[in-house]
């Protein structure tokens, strides 16, 4: 028994969409008001940076993680098994596309066990806060356990189903199954956006909940309500939410500090400066995505090897020009905003009260 056609060709058209930076490409990514304050007088030597960082058990080699893009069809889990052996090669941590499909299809679930693959690195399941309703803790648990992954990412992705004419409308008890999840896995939990950010209020709220993560996954990357409408040829309604959503930096200059260790952030960090610029804002990774997909469908996996290589020399230099030696420096101070940011910042702050 295969697949049924629409959930490979949806899956596969996914991709082709994303490809397409402009189509999909939310109309609000403020990272470029984002400075970070250059140094002259860096007096130590360009080798003595130190960019690792300790997460789940294992030393990764940047604060970078690929995000959860696709899986299932046979594009997305090549894909996927190419990115993990990368990622594994580069010591970076990686999450795979929703096993969703895997309680209709079981018999795929060898395209979902990657752990093989991934022996120096962190690898994290994912599927929809909406799943663990419907199916429950028990066998969302249990799924887990056979995938044999690190940790467990629970996506909130209201706005894509919305968009999807057969998409998901109930999302009730979505919280009390987040905390009965956490409660219950003896692996950690993170719960993510996919593009539209959470507030302050909500990061808050998450962690009463138990969660032990959280990745912003804010506005200013691929939009996904877009991605469906251009897919479902409706962009009459998915155009009203182009510029919907809360970037991650908001987030990231609206909560305590003492929350940002366990504070993932991703949504438009294309580029290492984008990189640099998220972690000196506190996040403890940054997570990409949309520019890892379009380096491998345009050239492969040795432009992906690139891509990483670029990030971390950017990151590097970065630190570098601004005094930074650990990621740690770098998370101190070294930043300002532009004026016009400060002054979206304080209306954010006044109707998203932490």
């Amino acid at each position: 028994m295969g697949i049924e056609p629409n959930i490979l060709e949806n899956k596969k058209r996914h991709i082709e969409i994303c490809l397409n930076k402009n189509d999909v490409k939310s109309s609000c990514n403020f990272l470029k008001f984002v400075k970070l304050k250059h140094n002259a007088l860096s007096d130590f030597n360009f080798s003595e940076i130190n960019i690792k960082e300790e997460i789940f058990g294992y030393n990764i080699s940047m604060p970078v993680f690929i995000s959860s893009m696709t899986g299932g069809g046979k594009e997305g889990n090549d894909f996927n098994k190419s990115l993990v052996r990368i990622a594994n090669y580069l010591k970076i941590p990686i999450g795979l596309g929703s096993f969703k499909l895997l309680f209709k299809y079981p018999e795929y679930i060898r395209d979902f066990t990657l752990k093989r693959y991934a022996h120096n690195i962190p690898l994290f399941a994912n599927i929809g806060a909406v799943q663990v309703v419907e199916f429950g803790i028990f066998k969302i648990a249990e799924m887990i356990k056979r995938l044999e992954v690190d940790a467990i990412i629970v996506h909130l992705n209201a706005g894509q189903e919305l968009m999807n004419v057969n998409g998901d409308r109930n999302f009730k008890g979505i919280k009390e199954s987040i905390a009965k999840l956490s409660g219950f896995l003896s692996i950690p939990l993170i719960v993510k956006e996919t593009g539209f950010g959470i507030s302050p209020k909500d990061v808050k709220e998450l962690f009463r909940l138990g969660v032990s993560y959280i990745d912003l996954a804010g506005s200013g990357g691929t939009n996904w309500v877009l991605v469906e409408g251009i897919r479902s040829n409706n962009l009459n309604i998915a155009s009203c939410f182009s510029d919907w959503g809360i970037p991650s930096i908001f987030t990231l200059l609206s909560i305590d500090d003492s929350l940002k260790a366990n504070i993932f952030a991703s949504g438009g960090y294309e580029t290492g400066m984008d990189i640099a610029k998220g972690i000196a804002l506190g996040a403890k990774l940054i997570g990409v995505a949309a520019a890892v997909l379009r380096a491998f469908y345009d050239s492969g996996e040795d432009a992906v090897f690139n891509l990483f290589s670029d990030y971390e020399h950017v990151l590097k230099m970065s630190m570098f020009l601004s005094g930074s030696k650990s990621l740690s420096e770098l998370r101190d101070n070294k930043y300002f905003l532009s004026s016009y940011l400060l002054a979206e910042l304080g209306v954010f702050k006044q109707f998203y009260e932490a």
